[in-house]
């Protein structure tokens, strides 16, 4: 597996996770936007020249706030979140990110990579509405 920056290239595979793992999926325009923000910072991982999972957000201020994280069914479980995860951290002082309160895997693997639940944010998703977690990971707690 290879961790590599997305780039506009990579926007039509982006796309077809983005229908696979999100109700509220985004678009290849909406995608190609969010890479042209100059705090956008995004990652894929690639088995065999296929992207099967990424990762991105905005880094301001050595923070990293997750956007999207997203990983194909047929290779969860296989240390490619952990992976994209580990390759952000290199580039921030602190990770943040919302998950939806139902989610427990989510929630399960953030944990096991060192973050924590800071609180809960009410009726923070739609379609379906839902709660979520507030999570986050300094690489001083690493």
């Amino acid at each position: 597996m290879k961790i590599k920056r997305i780039t506009s290239l990579d926007l039509a595979e982006i796309t077809e996770i983005e229908k696979v793992c999100f109700s509220d999926c985004w678009n290849e325009h909406m995608l190609c936007r969010e890479l042209e923000l100059p705090q956008a910072l995004y990652f894929a991982a690639e088995h065999k020249g296929k992207i099967v999972g990424y990762l991105g957000g905005h880094l301001i201020c050595g923070q990293l706030d997750i956007t999207r994280v997203a990983v194909l069914p047929l290779f969860r479980r296989k240390g490619i979140a952990a992976a994209l995860f580990k390759e952000a951290a290199e580039h921030c002082e602190r990770i943040t990110l919302e998950v939806r309160e139902s989610n427990a895997a989510a929630i399960a693997l953030y944990k096991k990579i060192g973050f924590k639940e800071d609180c809960v944010r009410k009726n923070y998703y739609s379609a379906p509405i839902e709660n979520a977690v507030l999570m986050s990971s300094d690489r001083t707690r690493q």
